[in-house]
């Protein structure tokens, strides 16, 4: 504080209370706000930047996962459709057809559920980018 040529107001006190009894307390700064004491201190930028890292690696990992569901979902089909010989003059379907077809639909749903997943962590991303302004 004493760097600063500014003007601004300085509290030093064993202690200071903010109460807002019907409202928001709002702290807002031109750079930055930071909180600090000797057992923990945040940069909220720091934070912000983590959690940024966190869900882009999480949109890529997301982004594999859709992609291994599809595979498997390709996979199951094409097991589906395979033809096994029942008789010497026919042919029939294979006897784990419904095993097949379970994992084509539960990988379809995989990928449907990991899409949601990715919605939710862009929605979530876009909030940290609106706070970053």
């Amino acid at each position: 504080p004493a760097e600063y040529k500014g003007s601004g107001i300085i509290l030093n006190s064993d202690r200071i209370l903010l109460n807002a009894k019907k409202d928001h307390i709002i702290l807002s700064a031109d750079k930055s706000v930071t909180v600090a004491t000797p057992e923990w201190a945040m940069d909220l930028d720091k934070l912000f930047t983590e959690i940024q890292n966190l869900v882009d690696n999480v949109i890529k990992l997301n982004e594999s996962v859709e992609k291994a569901h599809d595979k498997i979902a390709s996979v199951a089909q094409s097991g589906a459709t395979i033809t096994i010989p029942l008789a010497p003059a026919g042919t029939g379907v294979p006897g784990n057809l419904p095993e097949f077809l379970y994992h084509q639909s539960t990988a379809m749903q995989n990928k449907a559920d990991s899409a949601v997943i990715k919605e939710t962590i862009k929605q979530i991303q876009s909030k940290i980018k609106q706070m970053e302004q």
